[in-house]
């Protein structure tokens, strides 16, 4: 059975995209000069404002700082892609230099692994030696090594069936190392961008304010009994939704704090990290008013924190939707 189709610099592009989504050493590092070239913007924007004499209160100098390097950390994902494409687009120019990745392919299933025919050669890959299959959109991706593999679009097949192929290679392959007793390499499902001591941090942070919620709930019902022998209408409307809130952060706290996953492979389902996620930002952006409408700006920082809490409970969220649907996707794993 064979399959021809061919490949461009933009589907090198793709693979080295799904790559960085799908790699956990990748995405460790892309975590890691976000944040620190997020610091560092931070201290070279404040240092330089300082040196420069900037007539400005050292908490304006502070807020600017703190803007410019949120900016930089939200804008980090497009400027990396946008570098991404231009160094691929560098690297493999359409050349005859580069006929042996770009351009035309062919993929035979053999008896005993795959052939690869190029216009430069070809070359034959054992069953044993193809790691991993993964499909992604319109890509599937016949990994070869840790970070090479034959990328295969599906819009440029030109002859064979796209689906029929990969599923007859799935077959013979798994077939081939359950004969010989050999265990596959699975692919590692894409990480969250959380890890447990951060979920037990963000867990100690929402039961903290469940407990306070709950008790402004009861020191509120108390005083208002004391005062009116009764709940007015606005404190019990306030009661009741601060009662809820505390029950909903005691229990995600609890999960997070005492780390109890779910069948997400997380410690709570997608919607639910959107909703906390929601909350720490609402949370952070009133706090934000409050400071401003103040003119309290050494404030923000508890702001920023918020924020910085809701971005990682979504980022996390992100992550259980991504392991649901690679669990639940066969196509996506071999």
């Amino acid at each position: 059975m064979k399959l021809r189709y061919s490949v461009s610099a933009e589907d090198i592009l793709a693979f080295a995209q799904h790559q960085n989504k799908s790699s956990p050493a990748l995405r460790e590092g892309h975590t890691i000069t976000r944040w620190t070239g997020t610091a560092v913007v931070f201290v070279m924007v404040v240092g330089t404002a300082a040196m420069l004499g900037v007539n400005a209160s050292e908490e304006i100098r502070r807020v600017v700082a703190l803007v410019i390097a949120i900016a930089y950390f939200l804008a980090y994902p497009y400027f990396q892609r946008r570098v991404a494409a231009r160094h691929i687009k560098n690297i493999y120019p359409e050349s005859a230099a580069n006929r042996g990745v770009l351009g035309e392919h062919e993929l035979e299933i053999l008896p005993d692994g795959l052939l690869e025919k190029t216009a430069v050669g070809e070359q034959k890959i054992f069953w044993t030696g193809i790691e991993k299959i993964q499909t992604e959109g319109e890509y599937t991706f016949v990994y070869i090594g840790a970070y090479l593999a034959h990328v295969v679009p599906k819009a440029k097949v030109s002859d064979g069936d796209y689906g029929t192929f990969f599923l007859t290679l799935r077959q013979r392959r798994q077939g081939y190392l359950a004969d010989h007793s050999i265990s596959p390499n699975s692919a590692k499902l894409p990480g969250g961008a959380i890890g447990t001591g951060m979920a037990r941090l963000v867990g100690i942070v929402s039961l903290s304010l469940g407990l306070a919620l709950a008790a402004l709930s009861l020191w509120m019902i108390e005083r208002q009994l004391m005062l009116h022998g009764s709940l007015v209408k606005f404190a019990l409307i306030f009661c009741i939704v601060a009662g809820l809130l505390a029950i909903f952060c005691i229990l995600t706290g609890y999960r997070l704090l005492f780390n109890r996953p779910n069948s997400y492979g997380s410690l709570l389902p997608p919607p639910v990290w959107f909703v906390v996620a929601a909350f720490f930002v609402l949370v952070g952006l009133a706090l934000l008013a409050w400071a401003l409408y103040q003119g309290l700006y050494t404030r923000i920082e508890p702001a920023a924190m918020f924020a910085f809490f809701g971005w990682l409970c979504w980022q996390a969220g992100q992550a259980a939707k991504r392991r649901r649907s690679v669990s639940d996707n066969p196509d996506f794993l071999s």
